[in-house]
């Protein structure tokens, strides 16, 4: 039994790429190359995830938490230190106050009764849009 052997088949030629890379913006060879030991240092870290969406970073994080627990906890203690700082702040509402009674009892003093309490709507909107 002899066995024809058939010419090798023609090999196709690549299209012509008429507009280059210019859609592709984000894409650089040294964005692309990476370290032969398979990590990436910090700052190419943060130029690739300059590039992702909300929604993209938090579906990373997400998975990132599921597979690794320091990830969650991390995420936890993040969270926690947040609400701390917000618990402690301290807000200082002094000069609105007094500057609420200077209005109703100084500036308007020379009114009585339902007036008064008529231009506290008024001094209220003055004091919280100042």
């Amino acid at each position: 039994m002899t066995v024809k052997m058939s010419s090798p088949r023609p090999t196709k030629r690549a299209r012509a790429n008429l507009t280059g890379d210019a859609h592709v913006t984000h894409l650089t060879e040294a964005s692309t190359a990476q370290p032969g030991n398979g990590t990436i240092n910090s700052e190419e870290v943060l130029r690739l995830v300059d590039q992702l969406s909300h929604d993209q970073l938090c579906d990373i994080v997400i998975k990132a938490a599921e597979a690794h627990s320091d990830v969650a906890t991390h995420i936890h203690n993040t969270i926690e230190e947040m609400r701390e700082k917000e618990r402690n702040r301290v807000i200082n509402f002094d000069s609105l106050s007094k500057s609420v009674w200077y209005s109703i009892n100084v500036a308007h003093r020379k009114l009585k009764g339902s007036r008064q309490y008529d231009v506290a709507g008024d001094v209220w909107y003055e004091v919280g849009y100042d």
